[in-house]
């Protein structure tokens, strides 16, 4: 993906990216957050239930590491976080239309997004994006490089 835009007209928002070109928040430049540490960061989420069901104890220790947790849900709260207003936004149940605009607007924002091992893929499955310098450290929190159990 080279080209994304997220219209969001219920919260007057328009995230618009182009490979080299950078990421726009209602056609004013925008960046993810500056965050480095786990425990100063702000962490959106779609559906705590998945979460509990597909991650168990992984997702309670990541609560207990992280700042503040709220559920945003979908594409918003992956555009909260290229626009720094959160750090990290996880999607357990991802559909391409979900997430390819996704990935040239977190990239171009200064973040990244990937699937839970660490890969940038558009077909669906999950989905992590953060700031850029927590992404590591969320994938490891997931277990990244685990056997997959729950939901895909």
């Amino acid at each position: 993906m080279v080209v994304g835009v997220c219209h969001l007209p219920g919260v007057g928002e328009t995230l618009a990216a182009a490979r080299g070109l950078g990421c726009t928040w209602n056609g004013v430049p925008t960046r993810a957050s500056s965050k480095t540490s786990l425990v100063e960061a702000t962490v959106v989420y779609s559906d705590c239930r998945h979460l509990e069901q597909r991650l168990g104890q992984r997702w309670t220790a990541l609560q207990a590491t992280t700042g503040l947790q709220r559920g945003w849900g979908d594409c918003y709260g992956h555009c909260l976080v290229a626009t720094g207003r959160a750090d990290v936004m996880l999607d357990p149940v991802m559909n391409p239309w979900d997430v390819a605009a996704l990935v040239p607007i977190l990239q171009e924002s200064g973040g990244r997004i990937s699937d839970w091992t660490g890969a940038v893929r558009v077909d669906g499955g999950d989905a992590v994006s953060t700031n850029g310098h927590l992404h590591d450290a969320v994938l490891d929190a997931l277990g990244r490089g685990e056997p997959r159990t729950g939901l895909r």
